[in-house]
């Protein structure tokens, strides 16, 4: 078999992280970290949540490395351009698979949001800035009875009505469901 290096792991190593359907196989080594992609048994339900918004999900790389953790809130994870970044301690320290997938289903949703509203852009960052100070900042991720309510084909992922957050958590809450699992 050929094998060759990504971001200092071989293919080989990789193949069996992705076969294993675990992104917690792979260690961190010399500081270098190594890309991934989101596990068939996560896609499983993540596509057809995701083929709703037209995003594939399957491209989304996936990056696991320490996030700066601000006082007060845990960071597991973050959406950056294309690409979701997921803090080891969150892996190390007993995430589920459905708590891993509600994660993947949040920070998918913000690549959503990010293209509709133009990645980077000054729209794109007043939103963010604008549901902070309009929701604060734990409110925001408060996912209202009126939104609660719509469906994932009548969903908009920037509705204007709600928190980013918030629509983010809803689609988080629709893919768990999709499991039949309401928790672990």
């Amino acid at each position: 078999m050929l094998s060759y290096s990504v971001c200092g792991f071989n293919q080989t190593t990789l193949d069996r992280a992705r076969q294993s359907g675990d992104i917690r196989f792979l260690s961190l080594k010399d500081g270098k970290y190594p890309v991934q992609y989101i596990p068939e048994q996560f896609l499983r339900y993540l596509r057809p949540v995701f083929h709703v918004f037209r995003l594939y999900i399957a491209t989304i790389p996936i990056i696991v490395k320490p996030i700066r953790q601000p006082d007060g809130i845990a960071v597991n994870a973050k959406s950056r351009g294309w690409v979701i970044v997921v803090d080891p301690s969150y892996l190390r320290n007993g995430a589920t698979d459905l708590a891993l997938l509600g994660t993947l289903a949040h920070e998918g949703t913000h690549i959503v949001q990010r293209l509709r509203l133009g990645m980077g852009s000054p729209a794109d960052n007043a939103r963010w800035r604008a549901d902070e100070v309009r929701w604060g900042t734990y409110a925001q991720y408060t996912v209202p009875d009126a939104l609660a309510q719509i469906t994932l084909e009548n969903l908009n992922p920037i509705d204007p009505r709600f928190a980013l957050e918030a629509i983010a958590n809803r689609v988080k809450d629709i893919a768990i469901r999709a499991t039949g699992r309401l928790g672990d």
